[in-house]
């Protein structure tokens, strides 16, 4: 099942809403039109936001595929370099944009002579339920306040925030990446902590919602940058160096005469290729296994997946992290040779043998 569903392209950026996204704002709609118009002004500055982050990704050679809308704000999909200065040019554009349109909207209120409304005045209008609300100095003083609430949030040193990156990045000028990014993560831990129990404290469900998914994606990316550096300069021909040739079924062959002739018990996955020696798919036997019975007269080809993810066999281990383990099966390729494979359980086993590698080949203290 997807987890994301796309809305549109822009400069060639996906723009996708996660399905609790969609449900959240069903929920919205229901609670009352107008409701659901505010809720729209804030996801739209919530996408310009992302957008500037991408914005400024593109322009310093970052690609950026996607941009996700979650019901706690939005997440561009940006490998940000190991470069303290590009990651702090591209965490401040975010921030920068809401301060600078906040302060676009108080001067026209200013200039119009129009009332700022706060936050709470915001909200309490909005309660009526009436379409009424919205006029002039309703609306700028919308843009005001979430673009000041947005831009403040989410300069909080709390990493993976766009002030944790910001701190993460100025750290990082003196010290070692991985180190920077530990002491950051630890203080976004701290913070998000706090979001939590504040959100016990006042029943206030919202901060005890962004706290956990906040929590939850600082410890990831913490535990995604010290999984790159065990791999430290390996490639992917590295890691399946040792690795026997996957075995290759024709795709016309029935799976009956597939287990008799062609399948082995030390082998689980197999290229399927078709007559004119394309690849078809691969065939897990562990998938099929259950049906076994079923799909004897089936032709291999029919039971092979497309499902599977491709790197090449001189691309580094780190680049090719978030393919293989957001993936089922990748192939690792050499000049369109299928030279072995990498599974999410597969990199895990070889990621305890290289951190343990790692720790022995550090130099220990000579004893007196």
């Amino acid at each position: 099942m997807r987890s994301s569903f796309r809305l549109f392209k822009l400069m060639g950026i996906s723009i996708e809403v996660h399905v609790t996204f969609l449900l959240f704002f069903l929920l919205i709609f229901f609670a009352g039109f107008s409701s659901f118009i505010f809720f729209l002004v804030v996801f739209s500055i919530v996408l310009a936001h992302e957008l500037c982050h991408s914005i400024a990704a593109i322009l310093s050679g970052v690609p950026v595929p996607r941009i996700i809308l979650l019901p706690f704000g939005g997440l561009a999909s940006i490998e940000l370099p190991e470069e303290p200065l590009t990651e702090l040019k591209i965490s401040l554009s975010g921030p920068l944009f809401n301060f600078f349109f906040a302060a676009v909207g108080f001067t026209l209120i200013k200039a119009m002579g129009l009332q700022l409304f706060s936050y709470d005045q915001l909200v309490s209008m909005l309660s009526d339920g009436s379409l009424g609300i919205f006029t002039q100095d309703y609306v700028l003083s919308m843009i005001v306040m979430l673009n000041m609430l947005l831009g403040l949030f989410n300069m909080l040193p709390a990493f993976p925030m766009d002030g944790g990156r910001v701190f993460r990045s100025v750290l990082a000028l003196w010290t070692d990446y991985v180190k920077a990014t530990e002491v950051a993560g630890r203080i976004g831990q701290f913070i998000f902590m706090f979001l939590i129990v504040a959100g016990i404290f006042t029943l206030n469900i919202w901060w005890i919602a962004i706290g956990v998914f906040l929590t939850y994606a600082s410890s990831s990316e913490v535990k995604f940058v010290l999984l790159k550096k065990t791999f430290d300069g390996l490639y992917m021909r590295d890691l399946i160096a040792s690795q026997k040739r996957i075995p290759v079924a024709e795709a016309g062959l029935s799976f009956r005469d597939f287990m008799r002739v062609v399948a082995k018990p030390e082998h689980r996955l197999y290229l399927v290729v078709s007559r004119d020696g394309s690849l078809a798919g691969v065939l897990d036997l562990d998938e099929v296994q259950a049906a076994a019975a079923k799909v004897g007269g089936m032709r291999v080809g029919s039971l092979a997946s497309a499902g599977y993810g491709v790197v090449n066999a001189n691309q580094s281990v780190a680049d090719a992290m978030k393919r293989i383990l957001s993936g089922r099966i990748t192939l690792v390729v050499d000049e369109n040779v299928v030279l072995g494979y990498m599974t999410p359980e597969l990199f895990m086993e070889l990621t305890r043998f290289y951190r343990v590698k790692s720790m022995g080949s550090q130099p220990q203290a000579g004893r007196i």
